[in-house]
């Protein structure tokens, strides 16, 4: 009996220290892109990179799928890169930019997900959604 109380309380101490290194911030490659969800931080994997973290959606009023628009619409959102927010966007009209240089580095949004099923009429929810972004040193 006490053999499976050892081994049952190993397995909670193992299953503790295995969640722990879950919340660690997630880690970005140079030149690969990746996924930053909503209000998450993320540093380069072996890179001087800088940090990004996805603060807000700003705008969202692109064409919805199915939908044929006469206006493919936009989306406007703001990432914080080493400590300071900026905005970025896709646009056919670019009223915010899809790069930003920080330094040495080159910030790319490469897509906002998920795109739009239906027109945005209320309040935005940021926590749905996640960004593709591609950071290369120029």
């Amino acid at each position: 009996m006490k053999v499976y109380q050892i081994l049952i309380l190993a397995s909670f101490a193992f299953f503790a220290c295995e969640k722990s290194t879950e919340s660690l911030s997630p880690m970005y490659e140079a030149g690969i892109a990746f996924n930053l969800e909503y209000d998450e931080t993320t540093n380069c994997n072996g890179c001087d990179g800088p940090e990004l973290r996805f603060v807000n959606v700003v705008t969202e009023s692109r064409c919805p799928e199915p939908v044929a628009c006469i206006w493919a619409g936009e989306v406007i959102v703001e990432v914080e890169i080493d400590g300071e927010v900026v905005v970025m966007g896709l646009s056919p009209i670019e009223t915010a930019p899809a790069e930003v240089m920080v330094g040495e580095w080159n910030v790319s949004l490469l897509k906002v997900l998920p795109y739009p099923t239906q027109f945005i009429e209320e309040d935005i929810d940021p926590s749905i959604y996640s960004l593709e972004l591609l950071v290369e040193m120029m």
